[in-house]
C-alpha cells in the first residue's frame, strides 16, 4: 500500500540504507559504488513485483531465485557490451 500511495522513494532509500549497511561502505570516487545500488534496485523491484503479485512464492523461493538472477549473463539484453 505505501508503494501504491507514492511512497516509493522512501521505501528505495530504505533499500539503498540496507544494501549500504549490508554490504560495506565504497568509496565515493569508486565506480564500483553504482554496483552497490544497481543491487539495491534489483532487490526494491523483484520485492515490489512479488509483494504486488500476493507473494505466492515462500520468501525462500525469492531468495534462490533472485541469487540465481545475479548469476545470470546479462549481455544478450542488447547495448551491455559496449
Amino acid at each position: 500500500m505505501l508503494y501504491d500511495n507514492g511512497f516509493g522513494t522512501f521505501l528505495q532509500e530504505d533499500m539503498n540504507r540496507f544494501a549500504e549497511l549490508t554490504l560495506g561502505d565504497i568509496p565515493q570516487r569508486s565506480v564500483k559504488r553504482y554496483a552497490l545500488y544497481f543491487l539495491a534496485g534489483a532487490m526494491f523491484n523483484t520485492t515490489i513485483q512479488w509483494l504486488k503479485s500476493g507473494a505466492r512464492e515462500s520468501p525462500r523461493t525469492m531468495v534462490r531465485a533472485f541469487i540465481k538472477m545475479l548469476s545470470q549473463d546479462f549481455g544478450e539484453l542488447g547495448g551491455l557490451d559496449d
